[in-house]
């Protein structure tokens, strides 16, 4: 089997500014509203559900926490009636969706009819109706564009959703340029939506079965997926290793591998990594029985892992950079200096031995040695995190060594944490210099 993965996958600019943020609001507060799924991923949304994102579908009636608008953006007037509420809004809007609200709001102040090329249910699309008073056309077909009558005594502006499909929208604006000079054509696809269209069916051309991974909701992955079917009869959309369409695989198989712009790649690097381990099981189980997922959770007695589970394994060696695990898994598990611990441990060799038990995270199915990487951080971070808040609760004083200095203030670190004491907080001495 041979597999390769599109040149252009997983989250875009815009999605991933949105999840990292309600990633760094989530280390802090523990609970955020997000209006709307924040990406139309069920395995992220989920994740960050445990960590305390709760998605809605109106403007909650209490201020009680921080709310995100996602990298789709609202109309104008949902951010007026969230600020009316006074609550704190984490804007993720995608800076492309941001061009198209400011495009359509000009342009329908200076009295042009605005078109909006798309889906006409994407929270995208409905977005930017709210930024030209929710009057606008949309559509998705030339066919739509004639049915509009366009009057040819007024002016038109025409825009489209970022992750609308490159080959419909260009058909559209050549029979635009073709009849109707009165209409202002943006053309506001994402670069990166193009890019990846391309490439997808650049890779679906050469490839016996394409598989396209995403959120069975995703707009932007329906359309790769469209796409890519017309050129490779072989194509599935999948959400998650489980699907994988194994019985249309075997050792001989070309695969090309492509993914939504919600799609982490923690999930395409699981679906690479399950497809790969296809070629070992098929040699060893030519004969037997069972679903896939039976096969290669009997194969070689190894348990079957993915990027973000907590797993316990044997150390095997321990040097003084890093510890090797037997976590029951084709590989071994490498957790370096840096991932053991928060705090500084010059050498691991003093605070592990061979042979005992340990606790980690999956970080990576893969590093370029063919180990699972590893990490105790995320594990230590949930247990330092809740001492550190007992000790504010407690009103304790903590005695710490200054790392670091500048002008603003001094540096030191609890608990492995790192800690700031603002420079007019050093002392009841007033103008302390902080070195």
């Amino acid at each position: 089997m041979f597999i390769e993965k599109s040149k252009y996958t997983g989250f875009c600019s815009g999605v991933k500014a949105a999840v990292n943020k309600a990633q760094e609001i989530l280390k802090e507060e523990k609970k955020l509203y997000s209006l709307g799924e924040i990406i139309h991923n069920k395995d992220v949304v989920d994740e960050l559900g445990k960590k305390g994102l709760i998605i809605i579908n109106d403007i909650p009636e209490k201020n009680d926490a921080k709310l995100l608008i996602r990298s789709h953006g609202v109309g104008k007037d949902i951010i007026e009636k969230i600020m009316k509420k006074n609550i704190t809004i984490i804007d993720a809007t995608c800076v492309k969706v941001k061009k198209i609200h400011k495009i359509v709001e000009e342009y329908c102040i200076n009295g042009y009819d605005i078109i909006i090329v798309g889906d006409k249910n994407h929270p995208e699309v409905l977005g930017i109706l709210g930024w030209c008073n929710n009057k606008a056309s949309i559509i998705e077909s030339i066919d739509e564009l004639h049915n509009l009558k366009i009057d040819t005594s007024k002016k038109y502006c025409l825009v489209s959703q970022t992750t609308f499909n490159t080959e419909v929208f260009k058909k559209i604006s050549e029979t635009i340029s073709k009849n109707y000079p009165n209409i202002t054509i943006h053309n506001t696809i994402c670069d990166a939506t193009q890019k990846r269209q391309d490439a997808c069916v650049e890779l679906a051309s050469k490839s016996d079965v394409m598989i396209i991974i995403g959120g069975k909701n995703s707009s932007n992955t329906k359309k790769l997926y469209e796409m890519s079917k017309k050129v490779c009869t072989n194509t599935f959309h999948i959400e998650n290793y489980k699907e994988i369409p194994y019985k249309y695989i075997d050792k001989n198989t070309k695969v090309g591998v492509s993914a939504g712009a919600s799609t982490p790649d923690w999930i395409i690097e699981e679906v690479i990594k399950m497809s790969e381990n296809l070629n070992e099981i098929n040699d060893m189980n030519e004969n037997q029985n069972g679903t896939m997922h039976e096969l290669f959770e009997s194969y070689g007695g190894v348990s079957y892992i993915r990027t973000g589970d907590i797993i316990k394994g044997t150390v095997i060696s321990v040097s003084p950079d890093a510890i090797s695990v037997n976590i029951n898994y084709k590989s071994d598990g490498i957790i370096t200096r840096d991932e053991y611990s928060f705090a500084q441990v010059p050498d691991l060799t003093e605070v592990v031995k061979e042979g005992e038990e340990i606790e980690a995270q999956v970080v990576k199915l893969s590093d370029q040695d063919g180990n699972v990487v590893l990490t105790r951080k995320s594990l230590e971070e949930k247990k330092v995190w809740s001492d550190i808040e007992k000790l504010k609760e407690d009103g304790a004083i903590v005695d710490i060594s200054i790392i670091e200095a500048s002008q603003y203030g001094i540096y030191g670190k609890v608990n492995g944490i790192k800690g700031y004491i603002p420079r007019n907080q050093i002392s009841v001495k007033r103008d302390v210099d902080p070195s």
